[in-house]
């Protein structure tokens, strides 16, 4: 059993999912890092999640990082700061969450790598991520493709639910489980989009073509939600 829980978020966007850590983890929440690439979603997050520890969590220590999620020696400034270096003076962390941000990274592979090296033996990663069935012809395929480039997702990081699982256990993790809860997300999410009604006509335009594109990805092309979730074996080093 873990004693004292080290937690990297990653892709924590403003701030939410940080706030819920700091104020719903259990008692044996000691660090708290995160890392996200935009800056103003970095800025916002800051200023929102060190006011709650302050205020509610004095005692868990918050160390933030704006960058890429994957570790290289380009990070820029802060590089030496980066948690997933592997000669990072933090400690290892024992758990590493990416909720709805993986599938962007290029690529989700090597950061799945970089995380089983940070990741204390026993140590837990949990996504919320995207995956594919692989389309049965050529012109879904061809269509899989051109939505990817919209949404800004790496073609390669488009593989299917049990290519996922094999991924994660060929790097070392173990007790892999991968859920598929895809009726449970873009169903919700393409109407929410679709019923998205601002002031500015365009914007509402916007919010409409990408409900119809998240419909197609998972209507048509094969797109899937997962949950997934791994451990790194008590033996690894």
């Amino acid at each position: 059993m873990i004693d004292i829980v080290r937690l990297l978020d990653v892709g924590h966007g403003s701030g939410d999912s940080l706030i819920l850590h700091l104020l719903y983890s259990s008692s044996r929440l000691d660090r708290l890092t995160g890392i996200t690439s935009n800056k103003d979603q970095h800025d916002e997050a800051a200023r929102r999640a060190q006011d709650t520890c302050k205020r509610s969590a004095p005692e868990i220590k918050l160390q933030l990082y704006r960058g890429d999620a994957i570790f290289r020696q380009s990070n820029g400034s802060q590089t030496d700061k980066h948690p997933l270096d592997s000669v990072s003076p933090l400690p290892p962390f024992t758990a590493i969450t990416a909720i709805d941000c993986a599938y962007h990274f290029r690529s989700r592979k090597e950061f799945l790598q970089q995380s089983f090296a940070r990741l204390t033996p026993g140590g837990v990663i949990a996504l919320a991520d995207m995956s594919l069935v692989p389309p049965p012809s050529r012109p879904r395929r061809l269509l899989a493709r051109a939505l990817c480039m919209i949404l800004g997702v790496p073609w390669e990081n488009m593989v299917s639910s049990s290519i996922y699982v094999q991924q994660l256990a060929d790097i070392g993790f173990v007790n892999v489980e991968v859920e598929d809860v895809t009726t449970e997300v873009f169903p919700g999410l393409t109407a929410f989009l679709k019923s998205e009604n601002p002031d500015n006509p365009h914007l509402g335009t916007a919010w409409w073509v990408m409900g119809e594109v998240f419909h197609a990805w998972w209507t048509i092309c094969g797109g899937t939600y997962i949950i997934a979730k791994a451990e790194k074996p008590q033996s690894a080093k």
